[in-house]
């Protein structure tokens, strides 16, 4: 697929399967990539976090909840992709503009599609997006 940019400029987003191993958490899993086990991060969503760490604290802030409702949406995030995507086979997408294609911790940059259908917009319409940082 040939996208372009604002300025005009044509730019292709790579497609690739994947099969999810394990889900680590709501924005973050264990997947097979070309024969390779990889760390996949999700782009487009920050899942809240589900265990208490600084982080969370971070994201209830911004999004004006509890702590505790803040990671009761990240458990529940975490339990819906497990349930959903466990095994299953995904379709990952790269080639963003400015996006590189891992982050600090080594893990691959992705958006994830599944059914069709965006994992970022499904994890969104569902609650599980926190505020994204103003940075």
């Amino acid at each position: 697929d040939y996208l372009m940019t604002p300025q005009g400029t044509p730019y292709t987003i790579h497609r690739e399967r994947a099969r999810i191993l394990r889900v680590i958490d709501g924005d973050t899993f264990v997947c097979v990539v070309n024969d390779i086990v990889e760390t996949v991060r999700l782009l487009g969503i920050d899942c809240f976090e589900s265990a208490r760490t600084p982080k969370l604290r971070k994201q209830a802030a911004r999004a004006k909840l509890s702590v505790n409702v803040a990671q009761e949406r990240g458990k529940q995030a975490e339990l819906y992709c497990t349930s959903l995507l466990t095994g299953a086979t995904v379709e990952l997408r790269k080639g963003f503009l400015g996006v590189p294609e891992r982050d600090h911790f080594g893990r691959l940059l992705r958006e994830i599609w599944f059914e069709g259908e965006s994992l970022a917009e499904r994890l969104r319409k569902r609650g599980f997006a926190a505020p994204e940082s103003q940075r």
